[in-house]
């Protein structure tokens, strides 16, 4: 069954795919409340191979992502293991079903999927019933 499972999700993802809006360009990463660019640090995740299945993360816990218009650095616990170029883009998200914004790293096309609301970036790895996790991250500063 959760073969059939599987398949069903790499069916789904791979004629969904990542649709492009616009050029491809960040035009939609305008600075402001609601967008993408600043530093944003972990505060929860969701799902995963965990026992809990998931986890709550303290103030100061150094998960952080950081965005510029055009370029992203990833830490974890204080200490820089990724950095590169993104690109926006929008598709289909496989949690949610839903028309979702997504991010490509470094030319890549496995899209990150992603929401911002109310200061919290929330991050979509996979689905979760497939071990997937979704990540809750405060922002902690501004470009």
């Amino acid at each position: 069954m959760k073969n059939i499972f599987c398949l069903l999700i790499a069916t789904i993802l791979a004629t969904q795919g990542c649709k492009k809006t616009g050029a491809d360009t960040n035009d939609n990463a305008v600075h402001g409340p609601q967008t993408l660019p600043g530093e944003w640090e972990l505060r929860s995740v969701a799902g995963g191979l965990g026992p809990t299945g998931g986890s709550d993360y303290a103030v100061g816990n150094g998960y952080r992502w950081k965005f510029s218009d055009s370029n992203y650095w990833y830490y974890a616990k204080h200490i820089p293991t990724d950095s590169g170029t993104y690109k926006l883009s929008s598709g289909i998200n496989p949690q949610t079903s839903q028309q979702t914004d997504a991010m490509l790293f470094n030319g890549t096309t496995y899209p990150l999927y992603f929401t911002i609301a109310n200061d919290t970036l929330t991050i979509y790895r996979g689905v979760v019933a497939a071990d997937g996790t979704i990540e809750k991250y405060i922002r902690i500063a501004n470009q």
